[in-house]
C-alpha cells in the first residue's frame, strides 16, 4: 500500500502498518468549512432538525411530537459574533453580511485594521458573547487558544442565543460546554453545535 500523492508527511507510517489514508483533494477547504458554518448555523437557527421531523410524522409547524414552536426569527438585523477572523471567519463574516446581519469580532490578535478589511466591528469577548444571536468560532486550536470558549463566556450567552463550532473541540472548554448543556437540559435555552 502506497502513498496517496498529496497527503502530508505525518501519515506516511500508517500505510506501512496496513492502515489506509485517503483524502479529497481540495477539501476539506476554508469554503467548505465557512459553508457547513453557515450550514449548522441556519440548521440551529431555524429549527431545520426539529421541523423536518415534524414534518415527517404529519405536523405542519411542529416538532417530531405534534408540540408546537414560534416561528424562527429572522437573521437579518441579528448579530453575529465570529471568535476569530482568519480566512475561514472572514468567509463566514461575508455570509452574514449577506444575511444582513450585524457582524462583530474578536480574538486575542484581532486588531481594528483587519476587522476593517473584513467590514466587521471588532469588540471585547464579553461584549461578543452577551449580544451575538450567533456565536460562530473560527480560531486554530493552541495552547493559547485551548479552552478559550469558558463557563463564563457561555454563561454570557443570550437564552435564544445558537454557537456553533466548526474548528476544534478544544476551543470550548468540554466541562463548561457539559455543565452548559444539563443546565439546558433542566430548562435553561442554549443551542450548541460542535462539529468537531
Amino acid at each position: 500500500m502506497g502513498m496517496a500523492p498529496g497527503l502530508p508527511r505525518r501519515t506516511e507510517p500508517a500505510p506501512r502498518r496496513g492502515i489506509p489514508v485517503s483524502f479529497t483533494p481540495g477539501g476539506p477547504s476554508k469554503a467548505s468549512t465557512a459553508e457547513l458554518a453557515w450550514g449548522l448555523i441556519l440548521a440551529a437557527s431555524k429549527r431545520l432538525v426539529q421541523a423536518d421531523a415534524g414534518t415527517r410524522r404529519g405536523h405542519w409547524r411542529g416538532d417530531a411530537g405534534g408540540g408546537g414552536y414560534p416561528l424562527p426569527a429572522n437573521l437579518a438585523g441579528e448579530r453575529l459574533g465570529l471568535v476569530g477572523l482568519g480566512q475561514i471567519g472572514a468567509r463566514a463574516a461575508r455570509a452574514g453580511q449577506a444575511f444582513g446581519m450585524d457582524v462583530l469580532a474578536w480574538s486575542q490578535s484581532l486588531d481594528d485594521a483587519r476587522a476593517a478589511e473584513v467590514g466587521v466591528r471588532r469588540v471585547t469577548k464579553e461584549e461578543l458573547f452577551e449580544t451575538s444571536a450567533v456565536v460562530s468560532l473560527h480560531l486554530v486550536l493552541s495552547a493559547r487558544t485551548r479552552g478559550i470558549v469558558a463557563a463564563a463566556d457561555l454563561a454570557r450567552m443570550r437564552p435564544d442565543a445558537v454557537i456553533v463550532n466548526t474548528a476544534r473541540a478544544g476551543l470550548v472548554d468540554q466541562q463548561a460546554l457539559i455543565d452548559a448543556l444539563a443546565a439546558w437540559l433542566d430548562g435553561t435555552p442554549i443551542r450548541l453545535v460542535n462539529a468537531r
